[in-house]
């Protein structure tokens, strides 16, 4: 599959997406039996895309990608420096740091496929991966069926906490409602079931942060709605049918949602005050390491010299789930992307990652600010995609979601669809 790259890169740019969420050891079971499936899937895309003459080099003049390697490229120079990196380790900082390279190569290659692509073949591209996810979500659906009540683990070994799983639906939940809202019977068909399976893995993963980015996202749709009265009728169609299908633990979970005092002897939600405590810790890490962090995945290793400090000033069972004891594994990251980073790559890469994902959001809301009053399905989609990623970004609050790809291919989609959106309007203007 990954050699149809040099028939025509944009099979490979399919390929990639394919195997990155149908994943190969969920195909084979769990067991890993097939070896450097991504290394090779990037190999053939990025030399494909050299031998065809893709224009690579165009990213490289648009300040999306230049904060977008600043970030990759900085965060490189806090990990090897770090004296908390151990370069023996198998599946350790290196490793991950390789793969955040890889996703960027891959993002790189699919702004330079879309630049040739027509709208009818984007629009076939964004189908097709709304497809595999809809059928992750019915995975997961069925998986629940079986006993995996939280439906963890759904994505493999890349995305195993609920948290991140939920977030993945949540991004492109807003691109559903865009397939819903077309005019042909098929997308608009498929956009309702990918909704439907949406909505319900993000509800049968009992994800707090979820729902509040569920909530963000579906705020921000009903923001950039054209045909409101519409919306709500159709959101509260929805929510009749789907209420006794809903389990009431779910109602239960959602309603635990509130604050925590981490020194408080009566602590009623462990989950949220350990984040509250790594927040804490992932702050006076960046307090001691400001410029360079502490390097890639090595919050872990360096916050076990902050235990002291809260050792008999905090909850007992609280600080050991949080920092561990004998023979029990402390909490390993910060569960929060924005403290994460500022931890582990300091400023030196935490402001290129910030201004990476502001850029394509704030390019989107000055278009939509400018042409509200148009009715342009390219601008729908660049809203659509737009709500997806802020309504990610309110999960990734809770959770450290760096290592997320799907966020990166959004954000790169989004960005090339406001430039085409812009270039497409002084055309129109000249003529």
């Amino acid at each position: 599959m990954a050699l149809t790259a040099f028939i025509n890169p944009f099979w490979g740019i399919l390929n990639y997406t394919f195997i990155s969420v149908i994943r190969p050891e969920q195909l084979t079971y769990g067991r890993s039996s097939i070896s450097n499936v991504f290394a090779i899937a990037i190999s053939c895309l990025f030399l494909s895309c050299l031998v065809k003459r893709e224009r690579l080099l165009n990213s490289l003049n648009t300040k999306f990608f230049m904060y977008y390697i600043l970030f990759v490229g900085t965060l490189y120079l806090s990990t090897l420096i770090s004296s908390y990196t151990d370069f023996s380790e198998i599946n350790g900082s290196i490793y991950y740091q390789n793969i955040i390279l890889q996703t960027m190569v891959y993002c790189i290659c699919l702004y330079s496929v879309l630049l040739k692509l027509t709208d009818k073949e984007v629009n076939n591209y964004i189908k097709f991966t709304v497809f595999c996810f809809m059928f992750m979500a019915v995975w997961g659906i069925e998986q629940y069926s079986r006993g995996n009540t939280l439906v963890e683990q759904l994505f493999g070994t890349a995305i195993v906490d609920r948290c991140a799983i939920t977030g993945v639906f949540v991004l492109y939940l807003p691109v559903s409602i865009y397939l819903i809202n077309k005019h042909d019977k098929f997308q608009k068909y498929f956009g309702f079931l990918s909704f439907i399976a949406f909505i319900s893995i993000i509800v049968l993963t009992q994800s707090r942060a979820g729902f509040l980015g569920f909530v963000l996202s579906f705020t921000g749709v009903y923001f950039f709605s054209k045909r409101k009265a519409r919306m709500i009728g159709f959101a509260f169609l929805i929510l009749i049918t789907a209420l006794p299908f809903i389990p009431d633990s779910y109602f239960e979970r959602i309603g635990t949602i509130k604050t925590q005092d981490i020194h408080s002897d009566e602590i009623s939600d462990y989950s949220s005050a350990s984040r509250l405590l790594l927040w804490k810790v992932g702050l006076r890490i960046f307090g001691d390491h400001p410029v360079f962090g502490v390097g890639n995945l090595n919050f872990s290793k360096a916050s076990g010299e902050y235990a002291a400090a809260y050792a008999g000033s905090v909850d007992d069972r609280l600080y050991i789930a949080t920092f561990g004891s004998e023979g029990q594994r402390g909490l390993s990251h910060t569960h929060n992307t924005f403290v994460n980073i500022l931890a582990e790559g300091g400023l030196l890469s935490a402001i290129p990652y910030y201004l990476m994902i502001f850029f394509p959001l704030w390019k989107g809301y000055k278009l939509n600010r400018k042409y509200r009053f148009r009715d342009d399905e390219r601008l729908n989609l660049i809203n659509m995609l737009n709500c997806g990623i802020a309504g990610f970004l309110v999960t990734a609050f809770f959770a450290n979601l760096i290592l997320i790809d799907f966020l990166y291919w959004n954000l790169t989609l989004s960005f090339f669809l406001t430039q085409k959106f812009e270039a497409s309007i002084e055309t129109e203007a000249t003529s």
